[in-house]
């Protein structure tokens, strides 16, 4: 025989059970922060010789990537690499190289790195130099002249009054599983109240619910 109220007490364990899964095992989440997105102009081009850096204060823990919008004015980049190194004031914390051959004109162009931990309030800087990529290159990153304290640019070590177009990104654990079966609870205890009014609902004296008082 259908027991309604065992239906609600099995509803309620699923979804305790759903919040316990979802912090025991947690996903991995990647969560991106734009710092300016209106493209407008261009730096001097980066070649082998020069050096490009860029400025900004990270609001989070767990940072774990730096986006530059790259552009090459169309031309296909066949040889050299472009290297980076990301640190605060006191040190390099990461570094890494990602090839020229891989770039393509227009292209939000991400320095991926494993995560620091500690880079919430943290004035961080990150250096791009090439090798192997000659002036013929053609190679440049996208800006505006929206400047700000918080985002700052530099070509050969000489500020310049524009603001890269960039983002990055952090880790952060999400929760995939918990919201989909506590919605699914939900769900299913709204239809079992619907179909099963008299049985799950306690008695009040009021009409059940479809049903209006009768005439007498």
């Amino acid at each position: 025989m259908f027991q309604p109220h065992i239906c609600l007490v099995v509803i309620m364990v699923l979804c305790a059970l759903a919040a316990v899964i979802s912090l025991i095992f947690p996903k991995s989440g990647h969560v991106l922060v734009v710092l300016n997105s209106d493209k407008t102009l261009v730096i001097p081009d980066l070649f082998d010789g020069h050096e490009l850096s860029v400025s900004f204060l990270c609001e989070h823990d767990q940072i774990n990537s730096v986006s530059l919008q790259a552009a090459t004015y169309t031309h296909a980049l066949t040889q050299g690499e472009v290297q980076f190194i990301l640190g605060d004031e006191t040190r390099d914390l990461r570094n890494g190289a990602i090839q020229a051959s891989s770039i393509a004109d227009n292209q939000l162009l991400m320095f991926h790195f494993e995560p620091i931990d500690l880079s919430r309030n943290t004035k961080l800087t990150l250096t791009i130099t090439t090798s192997g990529i000659p002036e013929a290159g053609r190679l440049t990153f996208w800006a505006n002249d929206h400047q700000t304290d918080l985002l700052t640019t530099a070509y050969d070590n000489q500020d310049l009054d524009i603001a890269l177009i960039m983002q990055y990104g952090y880790a952060k654990d999400i929760y995939p599983y918990s919201f989909d079966l506590i919605l699914l609870c939900v769900i299913f205890a709204l239809l079992l109240v619907v179909a099963y009014p008299s049985s799950v609902l306690p008695a009040t004296g009021l009409p059940e619910m479809g049903k209006g008082n009768k005439d007498v």
